[in-house]
Formats: C-alpha cells, sequence, structure tokens
C-alpha cells in the first residue's frame, strides 16, 4: 500500500497525469529523510481542498503523477467546535496535537479568569500552533486540521455562541455520551475545557445561564486531559 502525505505548501490544481514535479516543501523531508522512500517507491499526496494525486518517486526524487482523484469527504455526525482555556504553552502545544489527531474541526483558545495566559500572549504564539496542528495532520493523515480561530474571552464566546453549548464540569452531570445521543445528526456543538483551578463563580454563573454540563468522569483533570478526553468520545461519534 502506497504511503500517503499530507501536504499545505501545493494545492496540486495543477497537477496532471503523467507528468512530473518537484515534491512540495511539507513532503519532501518527511517522505525521503523520515520514511526513506527510494526511486520507485509508490506515494499518494493529498490536499485539504480534496485532492488526491498517487504516483511514485523517480530517479531525481521527484513525483511522478499517475493518477488524480477528488477525496469525498467523510461527513461527521456532528460540528464540533472546542473551546480550550489558555494554559502554558507546552501542554497546550500538546492538547492542539492531539486533538488535531482525533479530529475536532474547530479550535478556540479561550481566556478565563484564572487562565495563566492572557490573550495578549497569543500573536507571539499563533503560527507555531498552527504549524503543530499541521503537523499533527499530516502525521495522522487528517487532511482538514482544525480552523484555529483568535483567542476570546469566556464571556464573548458565551454571548456570541449559536450552538448547543456543554462545559465540562467535576459533579453529578450527565455524561457527554447521554447529553450526545439525543441530539440529531450535523447538530452544530462546542464545548468548553475550563482552566487549571476551575471556573470562577462569576463564570460558573455565566455558563448555567447559557450551557448544559457534563461530567468525564469522577476525577479531577487539566485542562489538557479534558479536552483530549472530549476529543476521544467525540471521535466515537464519527
Amino acid at each position: 500500500m502506497p504511503k500517503r502525505f499530507i501536504t499545505y505548501a501545493a494545492p496540486l490544481d495543477d497537477w496532471q497525469e503523467g507528468q512530473t514535479f518537484p515534491l512540495p516543501d511539507d513532503v519532501q523531508h518527511h517522505a525521503q529523510n523520515v520514511m526513506r522512500l527510494q526511486s520507485g517507491d509508490a506515494l499518494e499526496i493529498c490536499h485539504p481542498n480534496g485532492i488526491l494525486v498517487s504516483g511514485c518517486l523517480d530517479t531525481a526524487g521527484c513525483f511522478r503523477c499517475t493518477s488524480k482523484h477528488i477525496l469525498t469527504q467523510a461527513v461527521r455526525r456532528f460540528q464540533i467546535t472546542l473551546a480550550l482555556s489558555l494554559i502554558k504553552w507546552p501542554r497546550f502545544e500538546w492538547a492542539v496535537e492531539k486533538i488535531t489527531e482525533l479530529g475536532i474541526q474547530r479550535l478556540i483558545p479561550l481566556q478565563c479568569q484564572h487562565s495563566v495566559i492572557r490573550i495578549s500572549d497569543w500573536s507571539t504564539k499563533a503560527g507555531r500552533i498552527e504549524k503543530i496542528a499541521a503537523q499533527a495532520a499530516r502525521q495522522s493523515l487528517n487532511p482538514t486540521p482544525p480552523e484555529i480561530l483568535p483567542p476570546q474571552t469566556l464571556e464573548s464566546f458565551c454571548h456570541h455562541c449559536d450552538t448547543a453549548l456543554f462545559f465540562a464540569q467535576p459533579g453529578t452531570h450527565l455524561s457527554l455520551h447521554d447529553a450526545l445521543s439525543p441530539l440529531p445528526r450535523q447538530t452544530k456543538i462546542a464545548f468548553i475545557a475550563g482552566p487549571e483551578g476551575g471556573f470562577s463563580h462569576r463564570e460558573t454563573d455565566l455558563l448555567q445561564s447559557c450551557a448544559s454540563p457534563i461530567s468525564l468522569g469522577p476525577n479531577i483533570l487539566r485542562t489538557e486531559t479534558a479536552a483530549i478526553s472530549l476529543a476521544s468520545i467525540l471521535a466515537f461519534y464519527g
């Protein structure tokens, strides 16, 4: 079976059967240095726009195209947004990597009252976060990494959210499975993973007025663990 690679550097629109093209920059290193593909080895290159080209490496290390297809993207049961509270960067980056692998479609960084990282810090890290998501998508063969929106305050997010909204909260609440089961297909849903130290009393009052609490089990989870737990359960629904 040919190895499949995701590219964001080349849209592949002009690639045609029988022609040879240089490997896109974001594929070349992975194909030749990591996977160690050699001349004659088969591979596929896919772009998030849905174009898939099949072919092989030639003696010059270029890609010889033998076929071109338009992929039909699988329709997910839900359209999912994750509002992830800003936490210390190494752990936030790790969470972004894992939720990308698990197929979260939309990510909104969230500043809460107890957040250590503030919205003003985002501009210095935005490019790196997007790069991490792109790398995770390539590794997991997820052709559509999450759309990463600019960070918002919890208040702004809640006031402008037009989807079914849930927030992870310790205590006796509905499980995520029980909360999702009655929802029809293609429902837009959003989930909030709160900050270390939890929501403030004011934030809890706000959430209880516009969102439904859900339980992720009896233990108190770190923010990134809650995010990955949410993404794992949602991946089950397809």
